[in-house]
């Protein structure tokens, strides 16, 4: 047994220690015994933010010839089912480690060990007021042969009655408010809301604000998310006087808290508590309408979907400083500012799409204060004809016969009427291709074309003998289901006899640390196999809440890929492959998710998709131990040269601001702006930058850059969002207020002068041989609203479709972007070499846009009103057929002279691996590949699987479109076993890729890239960790090696860090590291440290290895970089 499985066994033994005195007693059905039931506590209460658990030791004698292969635990639900903690071998105590071994079921005599999460099973269903109840569960069983029995609460009460009960309390105590406090700010319609709550149980889940004003509606604001720097609470709202009045009362305040408990405050009770009910916005004269417009009278009433439409909407804005945009459905729409308040808005409606009654292209006005809307209406008439696939489709292989995964390149034809693709679906077995119009490599996007796509197939999931195709295009008219005919496919024997263990040393997380932003623990995956039943990923989460699934989104892991170099491999000898993993939570997801005990789920997929699953792990329960709350102030805020200023004087406003307490991750200055502003602005006036943090003085030094140049006449009101111990923190304006600080800018702008900007000259060429665009432009600009140095948006889009679907979550913009910094010139876009550009753009179409520092509003100059300057119309008949859109090919691989195999016990060899490769216009540029050993004949502590990389300075003969390179490799003295030399991917200059796997290979050539070694003599100088130290003060790791290493190297592990980290050599078996990566966040990083031998064999140490051998694991990285976490789990 290793430390680390001792270090796992303590934690566990601690809680076999409360099982005290067995009784005698025991319930047999049908040969199965339940000879005791103990609880951690019979009685537990959660009282507390902390989520309690209670872990239940189950013992069970089997009488000769039964086996069981699992079974659960059943709890009361609300609902007419039960929740059911599941056990199986995994859950087997006392063990070492966590394993599981589906092959093999529970027999005689053995304990089951339970943890279980009181929010796993909902409380044991306890109502809300109710102080106790008590936990009904029973104990269910499964035999191998599927059938069930079940231990009632009943019985095992009657049986145990000291040891199984269980009784759970709650908080009844509804949440107070202490202090409730009304700021509204003197300069304009922003009012603080500062709550001081106390609560007596788990926590805070909604605060509820009900105001009433002008209007009928009472206005709600509604809280979810409690952090503080100060222990108040605050709502922060930006009133709009011109829709909801100046004059507001206090209606009610209700807060709930996680328990259900509620209390309700009247419009009464809040003026005798706190002696407030009501408030005054300071009054200012506002424009209750921004606008009136015009509909051209000659618009059309129908958009056909046969072609272009265009429809003009003359506005006529009551004020310049009030942003006007627009909205088109099924189409594009622009600006174009005839002076700074008559606007023509274009709607360039497109063709392609479905039949609709009421369509509306719309532009709304806004300002702090109110929103002005209008529109323009019209039907849009298409047909209903459905697109065709032809039953033609192509394949890179005539048969699959029993092949490994490998890509599959499949050309499908189309033909659509009056529409233009959306997507189309392959569904091949498990798994669903999507095509969009960016894989059209022939033909019309609204006619016939060809699409052609790679897919990584399985032959043990995916079957291409028969599949099905669904087609739908812009029109929402889909084809019905077809079946394809691909080659004829024999599946792939595959057994499913993967097994796995996890290792790890502790079930804590700990954030108690004061600089904490994440807590990290090592993991070790060991996958067992005889018939490369491998992993192709993992992933790790907490199981789910069954009050708030969001627990899924808490916990980072890595991801194991055995076909991938990059993932975390630590030894693989044919049999057993081992992974290092992680599992990290951040304090900013542990302060509204996770607090306390909850319980883990491994998902496993496999190259066998029977052998994939969720598999709970509930032997255990994992702790998040949060930081205590310490404040940190604001102690100083200075605007310079001040938060008043003249904006056509001014270019930007410096803010420096020093905190006290915890480290500052990060800080942001965020505007208040009004619900419909919120829809389209930028609301961050500055991401600010820590300068520095003092552990001793706890002082953090921010300065932030607040653009103003030329910004309209306005009071700019700003709040700061901050990250501290890596948990949000909102610091409201009402503290600003209070502190003395600037709380607000007032900005002078210029005078509005009428001007706006105006296109001269416009005019384009089309080159078809280049597939290259060519424009001059020339824009005039007195204009006082628009910032120097504003650079000049050229937007590139398609004029078949805005957009399309590739599945309901996921949308692609036909648009592309280009900007200039001069307000003139001349430039060229060659569109084989624009960065999203596909063969779906066929009909393009420019306009101009440049951004105002009113904001929200762009002077645009629309695609129609550009067409008429150009004396070429914007007419370009691309050429894609020119464009490089297809990856390079390998056409033959093989060794040099190769032999069946290499003799290396007395010497050295050199071989020399070739690839043939062709690219049809750009070249090749690179080839990503590996060397992997794959076998071995005399067993060696290790394996080999290194990346190497060819590029043309490795060409032979021939040239870039079409040529030969060499690989030149040594195979080192001692080398035994068989190395396999295959292809990750190919690229050519313009960044296309082709990828392949080692089955690819061998369907290219006759003799792959794998060759045998062999040495009757092991390697007399296999290299081993003789010291490894670690000096956090220089982030340098320092280690001593016995034998012989060609490389050093460690893998570290943790949140945002991959791939290898090569040592230095300093001298004969010294190396050393430096390891301070500026892009994570500052925390511990453990590491695996691995010697690569001269007979090219790798000897990795994991983490845990690393203390069992007394060694250090982990090295501390210090930075002021902050990195969000990620939303979910990679």
């Amino acid at each position: 047994m290793n430390t680390s499985s001792q270090v796992l066994l303590v934690l566990i033994l601690g809680i076999i220690v409360a099982f005290s005195g067995k009784t005698k007693a025991s319930i047999t059905i049908d040969g199965v015994s339940l000879v005791n039931v103990e609880l951690s506590s019979n009685n537990i209460s959660w009282v507390t933010p902390y989520t309690p658990s209670v872990t239940f030791l189950l013992e069970f004698e089997l009488e000769n010839g039964i086996e069981l292969s699992g079974g659960q635990i059943n709890f009361p639900s609300p609902i007419p089912t039960t929740i059911n903690v599941a056990w199986n071998q995994m859950n087997i105590w006392p063990q070492y480690y966590v394993s599981t071994h589906y092959t093999q079921s529970l027999t005689g005599s053995f304990n089951i060990s339970v943890c279980v999460p009181l929010d796993l099973v909902n409380t044991c269903n306890i109502k809300v007021g109710q102080s106790s109840v008590q936990c009904v569960y029973d104990v269910q069983i499964k035999r191998v042969n599927d059938e069930i029995s079940v231990f009632t609460y009943s019985q095992m009460v009657k049986e145990f009655p000291n040891s199984a009960p269980l009784q759970v309390n709650q908080n009844t105590k509804a949440p107070s408010v202490n202090d409730f406090q009304v700021t509204v700010h003197p300069e304009g319609p922003l009012v603080s809301f500062a709550f001081n709550l106390e609560y007596f149980g788990r926590g805070l889940s909604e605060l509820q604000l009900t105001l009433g004003g002008s209007s009928k509606i009472p206005i709600q604001m509604v809280l979810n998310y409690f952090t503080t720097n100060n222990g108040y609470i605050y709502l922060e709202y930006l009133f709009q006087p011109a829709t909801t009045g100046y004059s507001y009362t206090i209606q009610g305040i209700s807060v709930t808290d996680l328990d259900g408990n509620v209390l309700s405050l009247t419009q009464s009770q809040i003026q005798n508590l706190f002696g407030v009910s009501s408030f005054q916005l300071p009054k200012d004269s506002v424009n209750s309408k921004l606008f009136t417009y015009q509909n051209d009278p000659n618009n059309p009433v129908s958009a056909q979907g046969t072609q272009w439409t265009s429809l003009l909407s003359n506005v006529y804005l009551q004020t310049p400083l009030s942003s006007l945009t627009c909205t088109t459905l099924n189409g594009y729409c622009a600006t174009l500012y005839k002076n700074s308040t008559w606007v023509q808005v274009y709607n360039y409606i497109l063709p392609n799409y479905a039949t609709a009654k009421n369509n509306q292209a719309t532009f709304m006005a806004t300002t702090v204060d109110t929103q002005t809307t209008g529109m323009v209406s019209y039907a849009y008439q298409n047909t209903k004809t459905p697109p065709t696939i032809y039953n033609n489709a192509t394949y890179s292989v005539s048969t699959i016969d029993q092949l490994d995964p490998f890509y599959v390149e499949i050309n499908v034809s189309i033909s659509l009427s009056d529409s233009v693709l959306n997507n189309i679906q392959l569904q091949i077995g498990y798994d669903i291709i999507i095509l969009s119009p960016s894989n059209i490599f022939k033909g019309n996007p609204g006619g016939v074309c060809n699409l052609g796509t790679t897919f990584l197939m399985d032959s043990t999931i995916d079957l291409l003998d028969q599949y099905t195709v669904v087609i739908q295009d812009m029109k929402n008219q889909e084809n019905e289901n077809l079946h394809f005919n691909g080659p004829p496919t024999t599946s792939r024997i595959q057994i499913a006899d993967r097994t796995y263990d996890l290792l790890f040393f502790s079930t804590v997380f700990n954030l108690s640390s004061s600089d904490s932003i994440f807590s990290t623990i090592p993991v070790m995956i060991n996958t067992y196999s005889n018939h490369s039943d491998n992993l192709n990923s993992n992933l790790f989460f907490s199981w789910p809440n069954v009050e708030d699934d969001l627990d899924v989104y808490n916990l980072q892991s890595s991801t194991t890929d055995y076909s991938d170099i990059n993932t975390f491999f630590i030894n693989d000898n044919g049999y057993e492959t081992q992974y290092q993993s992680y599992w990290t939570v951040y304090n900013q997801f542990s302060a509204f998710q996770q607090n306390g005990d909850f319980t883990l789920t491994i998902s496993l997929k496999g190259s066998n998709f029977t052998n994939s699953g969720n598999y709970p792990l509930t032997s255990v329960c994992f702790s998040v131990i949060q930081p205590p709350f310490q404040p940190t102030l604001l102690s100083q805020v200075t605007m310079s040269p001040s938060n008043i200023i003249v904006s056509n004087q001014t270019s930007s406003i410096q803010v420096t601001i020093q905190t006290k307490g915890s480290i500052v991750n990060q800080l942001e200055l965020i505007q208040f702006v009004s619900n419909s502003q919120n829809q389209y602005l930028n609301t961050t006036l500055s991401t600010c930058q820590l300068q520095s943090y003092s552990s001793d003085t706890l002082i953090s030094d921010i300065t932030c850059t607040i653009p103003v140049s030329n910004l309209p006449t306005q009071t700019i009101f700003f709040n700061l969002q901050a990250v501290i111990q890596g948990q949000p923190v909102y610091i409201p304006n009402v503290q600003l207020q209070e502190s003395g600080f600037p709380s607000y800018i007032q900005i002078t702008g210029p005078e509005d002068n009428g001007l706006v900007p105006n296109i001269t000259q416009f005019s384009t060429t089309f080159n078809s041989q280049t597939n290259t665009i060519s424009i001059q432009y020339n824009i005039e600009n007195e204009c006082n609203f628009v910032a120097p140095g504003t650079p000049v948006n050229f937007t590139l889009f398609s004029r078949d479709s805005v957009t399309h679907y590739l599945t309901p979550f996921t949308t692609s913009y036909n648009e592309i972007f280009i900007t200039k910094s001069s307000f003139s010139g001349s430039f060229d876009i060659n569109l084989c070499e624009l960065d999203g550009f596909n063969y779906s753009f066929q009909n393009i179409g420019i306009f101009i846009s440049i951004n105002s520092t009113i904001a929200g509003t762009q002077y645009q100059f629309p695609y129609e009103y550009l067409v008429e300057m150009d004396p070429n119309q914007q007419n370009f008949p691309t050429n894609n057929a020119v464009c490089d859109f297809s990856g390079p090919r390998l056409v033959n691989t093989g060794v040099l002279n190769q032999q069946s195999v290499y003799n290396t016990e007395s010497n050295s060899i050199n071989i020399t691996v070739y690839y043939d490769i062709t690219d049809d216009l750009s070249g090749f540029s690179s080839l990503e590949g590996y060397v992997r050993l794959v076998g071995q004949d005399v067993a060696v502590d290790g394996f080999y699987f290194q990346e190497f990389t060819i590029d043309s300075q490795n060409l032979i003969s021939g040239n870039l479109r079409n040529g030969r390179y060499y690989f030149n490799f040594t195979l080192p003295q001692y080398t035994n076993g068989t190395y396999q030399f295959s292809v990750n991917s190919i690229t050519d200059n313009i960044g296309n890729q082709r990828n392949y796997t080692f089955q690819n290979i061998k369907l290219i050539t006759k003799t792959p890239t794998q060759i045998n070694t062999y040495s009757y003599y092991p390697n007399p100088n296999n290299p081993f960790i003789n010291t490894l130290v670690v000096d956090n003060s220089t982030n340098t790791i320092l280690i001593t090696t016995e034998g012989y290493s060609t490389m050093v190297y460690m893998l570290p592990i943790g949140a945002g860090v991959s791939g290898k980290v090569y040592a230095t050599q300093l001298k004969n078996n010294t190396y050393s590291i430096y390891y301070n990566p500026p892009n994570v966040n500052s925390g511990t990083y453990y590491f695996a440290i691995c010697l690569v031998s001269n007979s090219l064999n790798t000897v990795c140490t994991s983490q845990l290895d690393l203390v069992a051998n007394s060694l250090p694991n982990s090295i501390t990285v210090k930075n002021n970089n902050y990195v969000p976490p990620p939303t979910q789990n990679p």
